[in-house]
């Protein structure tokens, strides 16, 4: 079971959150709760949560300055925020912040399915990971194995616009499909998948690091597009907002810190 915190102020919202989703059905329980972030910190503390769905706007310490200290302290617990507000700001600040979703309040039954699988995938890919690093000190498994060399050639080679499944399985010397049926087995999700997490990332990283004068074409095509609508796609489907609208936000926050 994926052990999860509820962080609200609001008394009410955490009942909503306990009863509007089977939480034991979809694979998570909720270890715990706390109306502010300080307590928030106390709860991680005993019970070990694997989720934190944390409300942006509290009294005292308040979601934004919370998930900094989690993931100064605790940087394997995944954080999805709660706000009231519908703006792609705030999309933007959440994921520069590290969460992986964000949920509009009062808080949809499907909306939250939705970033609860996600969770689950993230979480499934950091296992993953973790275990390939341990079994790696002495005989590691084929099959993990396997896995490991897979993710290197995408996080190596993302770039490439025509790295796909083929190309991997014949690198690896493998059929196609049972490369595909072990990779979505053991991480969770598929190849494709991978590539694309893998060339967002960067993108992203290149939006918020990159030099001003690049161009949503020159990003597209270095992490591996040939097609600036097809990546804009991409983009939306990931973070919720497209890709202009993001790079547009990061060059006006730029902006505004030189001039300070």
């Amino acid at each position: 079971m994926i052990r999860t915190l509820l962080v609200d102020d609001e008394f009410y919202i955490r009942q909503r959150l306990m009863i509007i989703v089977d939480w034991n059905d979809l694979g998570f329980t909720i270890v715990g709760e706390a109306e502010n972030g300080t307590k928030a910190l106390e709860e991680i503390e005993k019970s070990n949560p694997h989720l934190l769905i944390a409300d942006i706007n509290m009294p005292g310490m308040d979601g934004l300055d919370l998930i900094r200290e989690v993931k100064s302290r605790f940087p394997d617990i995944f954080v999805v925020f709660l706000t009231g507000y519908d703006t792609f700001e705030f999309a933007q600040h959440a994921i520069n912040f590290g969460a992986v979703g964000y949920l509009l309040k009062p808080v949809n039954r499907a909306e939250l399915v939705e970033q609860l699988e996600k969770v689950k995938i993230r979480i499934s890919e950091l296992e993953s990971a973790k275990h390939g690093i341990v079994i790696s000190k002495g005989k590691t498994p084929v099959k993990n194995l396997t896995v490991q060399q897979v993710k290197s050639i995408i996080e190596e080679s993302y770039r490439m616009p025509d790295l796909s499944l083929d190309y991997i399985a014949d690198k690896l010397g493998y059929n196609a499909n049972y490369i595909s049926g072990l990779f979505k087995k053991i991480i969770g999700i598929s190849v494709v998948q991978y590539i694309t997490n893998c060339r967002m990332e960067a993108a992203v990283k290149l939006m918020n690091e990159g030099q001003d004068s690049m161009t949503l074409a020159d990003i597209c095509e270095q992490v591996g597009y040939y097609d600036v609508f097809y990546f804009s796609k991409r983009f939306k489907e990931l973070y919720g907002a497209p890709p202009s609208d993001y790079y547009s936000n990061i060059k006006q926050e730029k902006k505004r810190d030189r001039s300070t």
